[in-house]
């Protein structure tokens, strides 16, 4: 069987194909059936192309044949009811089986019936068929409606679209009503409805002061929770210097902390008195009764978009995509994690911040509000790898940690590190963004003349500046004056004041493009002019007993009271092999370096260590050994007490395998806080610094001196105080007794 093509039962056209191929009589048209007999089951019908129709029908069929230039009826009996087929194919064969003969030649079909009779001429088609097409009753026939209800029957097109169909003969069958109208359409109105643009224009002209509008907006929530188990964040951007600060948040309803925070920020950085105005969507998490009470409160504005339109609130909607888009520029380009597109959001908030923008004219955020420039020194790809310097190492282990670049720490002046084998961030300070890392002790950075400095600084670049040795620093008094009663200062050697004003020893070369160093000269203070005039005393305690006008300063010891004292280096040839030891100040600019990263300069600091607990547990252990000594006791101060400051000393003993054995905290007094000759005599020394023991330790090898070592876990410089020595001191720092004062 041919290949059948399915077509509508009722469309006008009939077609006729004769086949010699087909066994059977079918046909689609039911309404052209004489009699009719339904198949149960049907019968399923095989074509040439592997398809399968099921004929559902049985019945008698009479087509029309042409015959020259008239026509002639056929009855064709058993013909099967398909309607998935296209056409009435009729069948020679069973056209022989009823006595009818068929003729083909010359491009023409000939069947004949019993007798010779000629019955039906069909010519070939191009397709080389034998085919005839009747038209139906509707073939032709034109239905007259109004355009609506051709827009309807349509499929609701637009009516000109309705009209040009007819009016160009498009389609046939139809004509148009000239006297129908067009009207409205009920459905279209529906379905049709569209939201109208938003206006790009400002409502109000864009203010001229911080504070005077805010815009705000929240986003989220992230498929991902960031690395503080956030979902979404909020923006805060100025109107007048778009400057924008940004915050975390695990849920919406923190957004009315976020803003306290934003609001106490920029009045404590006096930035303005007050927020004006708070521009804001209609969202849920700004319309609460406590945030009302708040605005209210801190009469502040309130600005609202209308419902589902977000264009209204364009700076922060247009900022929120804007982050976003490069929250994942970052993750993707990097390779990180998306958990820490938290971090991201504040990278990127910061480098806005000091990026230019159209709406103040070709400025940065950052330079309209502080009135400088940003300074982008030290910036670094997101994502990019570092290797921090790892303190706790021992001697055999490597120096350095892999990590990656998230960002500055603006709170602590660091780096934001990510540890991908630990998946912590820290922030650290010894970073390197390069592979050539520098040795430990290969190249020291010592003060001396920019030349010089430029030669020493190692090939790697780092963001902080390396670790220096303090500068050399000369106390300079002011002579006195011929009516004063003071013996002379001892002057200054030459060598210190050459040393001072022109770098370290050995620049043969003078850089006329450098400053030079300059002498720090301390001033005399107030109680200290007073003591030299005659005016003040030195205590104001009735019992104490006043001290002599003037102040009498130690001068120098001579080389007798040297010997006398015992003093392992009188001996000048020692001198004179220590001169020329220029290692002697690598060795101590190294150890030096090393302490510094180890040991925490302050109780601040120390708190925010990772071994915080361990310095917390020899703070307890210093304060019993001063409490067990009877150190002092809690007292008033009398008004006009020079009451000295206390300071913790913080130091990490190490074994030797390098390993930190200990950890040591001292109590130390502020000595800037005291006045020679009115609180104090002689001074010593009770904290030895490392870097001391060690070069003490490579002069005695040097020198084939013996050297003992006595290590005392706790000392305490004791002196018994006369009746009129009395000193006021500070309760040291963070441990204060409970409802005392100083």
């Amino acid at each position: 069987m041919a290949a059948i093509t399915p077509v509508s039962d009722d469309r006008g056209e009939r077609i006729e194909l004769y086949d010699s191929g087909a066994t059977r009589h079918i046909s689609p048209y039911k309404s052209n059936f004489t009699s009719y007999t339904v198949l149960d089951p049907p019968v399923y019908l095989n074509v040439a192309n592997q398809q399968r129709f099921p004929a559902v029908g049985t019945g008698t069929l009479a087509i029309h044949a042409p015959n020259g230039s008239t026509s002639s009826p056929i009855t064709l009996t058993d013909i099967l009811h398909v309607p998935a087929v296209g056409y009435t194919l009729v069948s020679h064969r069973a056209l022989d089986k009823k006595g009818y003969c068929a003729s083909i030649g010359g491009g023409n079909l000939k069947l004949f019936a019993l007798g010779g009779k000629r019955v039906a001429h069909i010519p070939q088609s191009t397709h080389s068929l034998y085919h005839t097409t009747h038209l139906g009753e509707s073939a032709h026939a034109v239905e007259t409606i109004s355009v609506m209800e051709l827009h309807r029957c349509m499929g609701h097109i637009t009516p000109a679209s309705a009209h040009a169909l007819v009016e160009k003969n498009l389609v046939t069958g139809i004509k148009l009503d000239p006297d129908s109208q067009e009207a409205q359409c009920n459905a279209c109105i529906f379905v049709h409805t569209t939201r109208k643009p938003v206006l790009k224009m400002h409502v109000s002209p864009q203010v001229q002061r911080f504070g005077e509008e805010v815009h705000m907006d929240v986003w989220g929530p992230s498929p991902v929770t960031s690395k503080c188990r956030c979902c979404y964040f909020i923006t805060f951007t100025d109107d007048a210097t778009r400057y924008t600060v940004t915050y975390l948040l695990c849920t919406k309803v923190e957004a009315l902390g976020a803003y306290k925070a934003f609001e106490a920020w920029a009045l404590a950085q006096q930035h303005c008195m007050a927020i004006k105005v708070l521009q804001s969507d209609c969202g849920g998490e700004y319309l609460s009764k406590a945030f009302d009470q708040h605005l209210k409160s801190a009469s502040t504005a309130r600005h609202l978009t209308v419902h589902n339109t977000p264009q209204l609130n364009g700076v922060a909607e247009w900022l929120n995509c804007t982050l976003v888009e490069h929250i994942q520029a970052f993750t993707h380009s990097s390779g990180l994690p998306k958990f820490l597109w938290g971090k991201a959001l504040w990278h990127m908030t910061w480098l806005k911040n000091q990026t230019a923008t159209q709406a103040l004219d070709g400025l940065t955020p950052h330079q309209v509000l502080f009135r400088c420039a940003p300074d982008l020194s030290g910036l670094q790809q997101w994502g990019a790898t570092v290797w921090v310097h790892d303190a706790d190492s021992s001697k055999l282990d490597v120096h350095v940690q892999e990590g990656r670049w998230l960002g500055f720490n603006t709170e602590s002046h660091a780096h934001q590190v990510y540890f991908l084998a630990t998946r912590n961030i820290m922030a650290k300070e010894n970073i390197y963004f390069s592979t050539a890392l520098q040795l430990k002790g290969e190249e020291i950075f010592i003060p001396g003349t920019e030349r010089e400095q430029r030669a020493v600084r190692p090939a790697s670049s780092t963001t902080s500046p390396p670790p220096t040795l303090p500068p050399i620093q000369t106390l300079a008094l002011k002579a006195p004056t011929p009516t004063s009663p003071l013996s002379p200062l001892t002057p200054l050697s030459d060598t210190s004041h050459a040393l001072a004003s022109t770098g370290v020893e050995g620049d043969d070369e003078a850089d006329p493009g450098r400053t030079p160093l300059l002498t720090h000269t301390r001033k005399l203070s107030c109680t200290l002019h007073k003591l030299m005039e005659g005016v003040g005393v030195s205590s104001t305690c009735r019992s104490n007993l006043s001290i002599a006008l003037g102040l009498q300063l130690l001068g120098g010891f001579d080389n007798e009271e040297a010997k006398e004292a015992g003093g392992v280096w009188s001996a000048e040839s020692a001198f004179n092999e220590l001169e020329d030891l220029e290692w002697l100040k690598h060795i101590l600019a190294a150890e030096t370096v090393e302490v510094e990263v180890l040991e925490p300069c302050s109780l601040a600091k120390a708190k925010r260590c990772p071994d915080w607990p361990l310095w917390e547990k020899a703070i307890s252990e210093e304060l019993t050994t001063l409490k067990t000594a009877s150190t002092w006791r809690l007292e008033e101060a009398p008004p006009g007490a020079n009451v000295i400051g206390l300071k913790w000393v913080f130091k990490a003993k190490k074994d030797a395998a390098g390993n930190i054995a200990r950890y040591k905290a001292q109590l130390v007094t502020q000595g800037f806080s005291q006045i020679s000759g009115v609180d104090y005599d002689n001074t010593y020394t009770p904290v030895v610094k490392l870097a001391s023991s060690h070069a003490i330790i490579m002069m005695a090898n040097h020198l084939r001196l013996v050297l003992h070592q006595v290590d005392i876990k706790g000392t305490y410089l004791n002196r018994v105080l006369r009746d009129d020595e009395i000193l006021y001191m500070k309760q040291p720092p963070g441990y204060a007794a409970p409802g005392s004062g100083m």
